[in-house]
């Protein structure tokens, strides 16, 4: 899938990162990029840059985006034209894109868009329409394991993708037909263990 004629790559990561150097070394662990290399920034901005003479659009989604991580998608934003950063919060977050992006030109300006927490319906909804998006079955969510996620993410969509994910490579790697609230419940620790 991806935008218009052009493929995606989406970048998930925490952005509570306390430093810039932490969060430049995120982004290249989700790029799977080795962090002995430096500087780490200039190798993770020309990587964008290969990729977008690919026609991939990298979108990098941060959660939680601290002032560090802000900075940091603001820095490669002016440097790379098919990069596009996703700065997920509240109005701090908000703040802290208009502080990092003052210079952008008007074709990139900073959009913002408040996104509150889903419901149980719309998580239901979420998670099938996911499954269906790359042909998996729609059938491996119990309804309780649904729930549990929605209850353990808060509707939160950046938590709930990414406990959702690891919630399925947990079935899979125990050969599990269906994804069980344990299991959501254990991938929620992990994340919460993580951030």
């Amino acid at each position: 899938h991806g935008l218009g004629d052009r493929a995606v790559e989406l970048l998930l990561t925490d952005g509570r990162q306390g430093s810039i150097r932490g969060v430049v070394l995120e982004l290249a662990g989700a790029l799977g990029f080795r962090t002995d290399s430096q500087p780490v920034l200039a190798h993770i901005a020309a990587a964008i840059r290969a990729s977008s003479g690919e026609s991939v659009k990298v979108i990098w989604m941060i959660d939680h985006c601290s002032l560090p991580a802000a900075r940091v998608a603001g820095r490669l934003a002016r440097q790379v034209p098919m990069f596009a950063a996703l700065l997920v919060g509240g109005n701090k977050a908000a703040r802290r894109l208009g502080q990092c992006l003052p210079e952008l030109p008007p074709h990139r300006s900073p959009l913002q868009l408040e996104l509150g927490p889903i419901s149980l319906p719309e998580t239901g909804a979420y998670v099938r329409q996911s499954l269906e998006e790359v042909g998996g079955r729609r059938d491996i969510w119990s309804e309780s394991a649904i729930i549990r996620l929605y209850e353990l993410s808060y509707g939160r969509l950046g938590r709930m993708s990414v406990s959702a994910e690891s919630a399925m490579m947990m079935a899979a790697r125990h050969r599990m037909s269906m994804v069980s609230p344990a299991m959501v419940e254990a991938a929620s620790e992990r994340f919460s263990r993580a951030a």
